[in-house]
Protein backbone atom coordinates (compact mmCIF):
# COMPACT_ATOMS: atom_id res chain seq x y z
CA UNK A 1 0.00 0.00 0.00
CA UNK A 2 2.95 2.43 0.89
CA UNK A 3 4.72 2.42 -2.19
CA UNK A 4 1.54 2.60 -4.13
CA UNK A 5 1.39 6.29 -2.53
CA UNK A 6 5.35 6.50 -3.56
CA UNK A 7 4.34 5.50 -7.01
CA UNK A 8 1.80 8.46 -7.54
CA UNK A 9 3.98 11.18 -6.18
CA UNK A 10 6.84 9.95 -8.42
CA UNK A 11 3.93 9.77 -11.64
CA UNK A 12 3.68 13.18 -10.83
CA UNK A 13 7.16 14.33 -10.77
CA UNK A 14 8.33 12.60 -13.93
CA UNK A 15 4.77 14.18 -15.28
CA UNK A 16 6.18 17.27 -14.38
CA UNK A 17 9.22 16.80 -16.35
CA UNK A 18 7.93 15.67 -19.25
CA UNK A 19 5.71 18.68 -19.14
CA UNK A 20 9.24 20.73 -19.04
CA UNK A 21 10.37 18.80 -21.56
CA UNK A 22 7.14 19.56 -24.09
CA UNK A 23 7.24 23.66 -23.00
CA UNK A 24 10.50 23.78 -24.11
CA UNK A 25 9.69 22.07 -27.72
CA UNK A 26 6.89 23.86 -27.92
CA UNK A 27 8.55 27.34 -26.62
CA UNK A 28 11.52 26.83 -29.00
CA UNK A 29 9.33 26.13 -31.74
CA UNK A 30 6.71 28.75 -31.78
CA UNK A 31 9.55 31.67 -30.17
CA UNK A 32 12.02 30.21 -33.17
CA UNK A 33 10.26 29.26 -36.55
CA UNK A 34 7.20 31.37 -35.97
CA UNK A 35 8.93 34.23 -34.28
CA UNK A 36 6.03 34.10 -31.58
CA UNK A 37 7.22 36.08 -28.62
CA UNK A 38 6.11 39.13 -26.48
CA UNK A 39 8.11 42.49 -26.89
CA UNK A 40 10.45 43.96 -24.01
CA UNK A 41 8.78 47.05 -24.27
CA UNK A 42 5.14 45.52 -23.68
CA UNK A 43 4.12 45.79 -20.00
CA UNK A 44 2.75 42.04 -20.48
CA UNK A 45 6.19 41.23 -20.76
CA UNK A 46 7.50 42.89 -17.50
CA UNK A 47 4.28 41.69 -15.60
CA UNK A 48 4.89 38.16 -16.51
CA UNK A 49 8.39 38.28 -16.00
CA UNK A 50 8.20 39.79 -12.30
CA UNK A 51 5.28 37.23 -11.67
CA UNK A 52 7.39 35.00 -12.17
CA UNK A 53 10.56 36.01 -10.06
CA UNK A 54 8.34 36.58 -7.33
CA UNK A 55 6.83 32.76 -8.21
CA UNK A 56 9.92 31.12 -8.09
CA UNK A 57 11.27 33.01 -5.29
CA UNK A 58 8.67 32.88 -2.70
CA UNK A 59 6.89 29.24 -3.92
CA UNK A 60 10.42 27.05 -3.75
CA UNK A 61 10.72 27.50 -0.05
CA UNK A 62 7.50 27.74 1.34
CA UNK A 63 6.80 24.09 -0.85
CA UNK A 64 9.63 22.72 0.92
CA UNK A 65 9.26 23.95 4.11
CA UNK A 66 5.25 23.72 4.19
CA UNK A 67 6.20 19.73 3.12
CA UNK A 68 8.40 19.23 5.78
CA UNK A 69 5.95 20.70 8.66
CA UNK A 70 2.88 18.76 7.40
CA UNK A 71 4.52 15.75 6.98
CA UNK A 72 5.83 15.65 10.72
CA UNK A 73 2.37 16.24 11.73
CA UNK A 74 1.20 13.28 9.58
CA UNK A 75 3.86 11.16 10.87
CA UNK A 76 2.07 12.07 14.31
CA UNK A 77 -1.19 10.71 13.10
CA UNK A 78 -2.26 7.10 14.62
CA UNK A 79 -4.34 6.15 11.50
CA UNK A 80 -2.17 4.37 8.92
CA UNK A 81 -4.44 5.18 5.90
CA UNK A 82 -4.87 8.68 6.93
CA UNK A 83 -0.78 9.72 8.13
CA UNK A 84 -0.26 8.06 4.20
CA UNK A 85 -3.19 10.14 1.86
CA UNK A 86 -1.78 12.95 4.02
CA UNK A 87 1.78 12.44 3.60
CA UNK A 88 1.14 11.72 -0.57
CA UNK A 89 -1.18 14.66 -1.40
CA UNK A 90 1.51 16.87 1.07
CA UNK A 91 3.69 15.40 -1.63
CA UNK A 92 2.02 15.69 -4.81
CA UNK A 93 1.27 19.73 -3.65
CA UNK A 94 5.08 20.11 -2.81
CA UNK A 95 6.12 18.39 -6.69
CA UNK A 96 2.81 20.58 -8.27
CA UNK A 97 3.95 23.68 -6.99
CA UNK A 98 7.64 23.30 -7.90
CA UNK A 99 7.27 21.85 -11.16
CA UNK A 100 4.56 24.46 -12.21
CA UNK A 101 7.39 27.33 -11.58
CA UNK A 102 9.81 24.95 -13.85
CA UNK A 103 7.38 24.65 -16.67
CA UNK A 104 6.48 28.47 -16.92
CA UNK A 105 9.82 29.30 -16.43
CA UNK A 106 11.26 27.47 -19.37
CA UNK A 107 8.39 28.46 -21.69
CA UNK A 108 8.65 31.92 -20.68
CA UNK A 109 12.27 31.91 -20.71
CA UNK A 110 11.26 31.57 -24.75
CA UNK A 111 8.26 33.79 -25.41
CA UNK A 112 9.64 36.56 -23.12
CA UNK A 113 13.57 36.09 -24.62
CA UNK A 114 14.92 37.09 -20.89
CA UNK A 115 18.04 34.81 -19.53
CA UNK A 116 16.95 35.48 -16.09
CA UNK A 117 14.12 33.28 -17.26
CA UNK A 118 16.48 30.32 -18.04
CA UNK A 119 18.24 31.24 -14.51
CA UNK A 120 15.17 30.76 -12.87
CA UNK A 121 14.03 27.76 -14.72
CA UNK A 122 17.30 26.14 -13.27
CA UNK A 123 16.78 27.30 -10.06
CA UNK A 124 13.45 25.36 -10.23
CA UNK A 125 15.39 22.23 -11.77
CA UNK A 126 17.15 22.34 -8.88
CA UNK A 127 13.96 22.57 -6.47
CA UNK A 128 13.01 19.81 -8.53
CA UNK A 129 15.98 17.61 -7.13
CA UNK A 130 14.92 18.62 -3.63
CA UNK A 131 11.08 17.75 -4.31
CA UNK A 132 11.77 14.38 -5.70
CA UNK A 133 10.40 11.51 -3.75
CA UNK A 134 12.13 8.99 -1.78
CA UNK A 135 11.39 5.70 -1.68
CA UNK A 136 13.10 5.28 1.41
CA UNK A 137 11.29 7.72 3.52
CA UNK A 138 7.79 5.80 2.54
CA UNK A 139 9.25 3.01 3.99
CA UNK A 140 10.80 4.20 7.22
CA UNK A 141 7.11 4.93 8.18
CA UNK A 142 7.03 1.06 8.17
CA UNK A 143 10.12 0.58 9.98
CA UNK A 144 9.00 3.04 12.32
CA UNK A 145 5.74 1.37 13.13
CA UNK A 146 7.36 -2.01 13.39
CA UNK A 147 10.57 -1.38 15.38
CA UNK A 148 8.37 0.11 18.94
CA UNK A 149 6.61 -2.85 18.97
CA UNK A 150 9.63 -5.72 19.19
CA UNK A 151 12.16 -3.25 21.02
CA UNK A 152 9.24 -2.99 23.74
CA UNK A 153 8.69 -7.01 24.12
CA UNK A 154 12.90 -7.36 23.97
CA UNK A 155 12.98 -4.75 27.03
CA UNK A 156 9.95 -7.09 29.30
Amino acid sequence: MTTNKTYIVMTVYYVMLLLAIVAAMVGYHYSGQLGVYIPQDDPLNRGLYTFMILYTIVTLPIALKLYSVGERKARKLADRAERERRIMWYGVAKVSVIGLGFVANILLFYMLRETSMLYMAGISAIGMLFAKPKRKDMFRQEEEDEAPAEGGEEKK
